[in-house]
């Protein structure tokens, strides 16, 4: 993907979430075909390198990193590391009250990966984009050119 770049750095506190939110839907302009969907990503990501990395402790930072070119963006969130294994994602369940965010990033990202980094933080990327071909071989158009995005499982993401 090669377009418009920016960065950021906030604070590992879950109350920065809300900045990361704005800070992405600002960059991104409210027309964007998967704004919505990217912030939610976002959302999720960065309340997991609050919750479940050195970031999360005090003088903690989160950098984030997004890239949009046509219809999609890339979002890259590098925390300061401390979960030591593999991230897997499980069905939390109906009555589950947290648990969801790697759920959500399955489904919902065309494709996303993370990866442990030479300095001890840890990188979560993933890429939103719209136009993906819905099961039923059609797609959404919308008033950006781009068609509506759909996950690569074929539902239709508003």
């Amino acid at each position: 993907m090669t377009g418009r770049r920016a960065e950021t750095v906030l604070p590992g506190v879950p109350e920065a979430a809300a900045v990361a939110r704005r800070w992405l839907a600002g960059f991104l302009g409210a027309a964007h075909p998967v704004v919505d969907t990217a912030v939610l990503l976002l959302s999720e990501v960065f309340a997991n390198a609050c919750l479940h990395s050195r970031s999360g402790e005090p003088g903690g930072t989160v950098v984030i990193r997004a890239e949009a070119a046509g219809c999609g963006v890339r979002v890259e969130v590098v925390d300061e590391g401390g979960w030591p294994g593999p991230l897997s994602v499980a069905d939390p369940g109906s009555g589950a009250e947290s648990g969801r965010g790697l759920w959500l990033l399955d489904a919902l990202a065309k494709e996303w990966n993370a990866e442990n980094l030479p300095d001890g933080g840890r990188r979560v990327a993933f890429t939103v984009e719209a136009g993906v071909v819905l099961r039923s071989g059609g797609s959404w158009p919308s008033s950006t050119g781009c068609a509506v995005p759909a996950n690569p499982r074929g539902r239709r993401i508003r």
